[in-house]
């Protein structure tokens, strides 16, 4: 998903609250003791072209918990990797979008926390 500054859009922004991220690393940890995570992993490209990364010079590995509190850099570093031409390839693994997908789905009182002080801060700005 490319990031713009559409209205539509959702608006990045860095979470720098100890607190929160605390609860997000918690949270975190809950989810990668849950094997049922991992047991559909993404299938592989059938052939090297079709990630283009034979075009790629440099590689950004994106970590769950830097997503979290490193919104606002994210938007820049979208911004940037468009530029390059497919020079710069930014990955998201699996296992990210699976945690991060598992916070957003988060039922449990720790969780319904985290999302409320996690959509104040989004509204706030």
């Amino acid at each position: 998903m490319a990031a713009t500054d559409n209205d539509d859009d959702l608006e990045f922004m860095d979470i720098d609250d100890e607190y929160i991220i605390d609860q997000f690393n918690s949270q975190l940890a809950e989810l990668r003791k849950d094997k049922l995570l991992f047991q559909h992993p993404a299938p592989a490209p059938n052939h090297p072209n079709d990630l283009a990364v034979g075009r790629a010079r440099s590689f950004v590995i994106l970590d769950t918990n830097y997503l979290i509190s490193h919104l606002g850099f994210l938007k820049e570093l979208v911004g940037q990797c468009a530029k390059s031409n497919g020079t710069v390839l930014i990955i998201v693994p699996w296992v990210v979008i699976q945690e991060l997908d598992g916070l957003k789905q988060n039922t449990a009182l720790r969780g319904q926390k985290i999302h409320e002080c996690f959509e104040d801060r989004v509204e706030a700005s």
